[in-house]
């Protein structure tokens, strides 16, 4: 899957939280994308999904505070 799908897929769901705030989506989408890509290159270079695990953490504490 391309980075671009997985960020447009983000924003599909992000828009349901935030109906009235497409700019928000936008940068959210992207700052989960940034997260998801990271996690997954560490958890590949330290054979652990830890890293992963993390990323999904952050993630659910930003959704928590919206």
């Amino acid at each position: 899957m391309h980075k671009e799908q997985v960020e447009s897929i983000l924003a599909q769901h992000l828009s349901e939280l935030l109906p009235d705030d497409p700019d928000r989506v936008a940068a959210l989408a992207a700052q989960f994308a940034f997260l998801l890509e990271g996690a997954m290159a560490r958890a590949g270079l330290e054979g652990s999904s830890a890293r992963m695990v993390m990323a999904r953490t952050m993630v659910r504490d930003i959704l928590k505070a919206l």
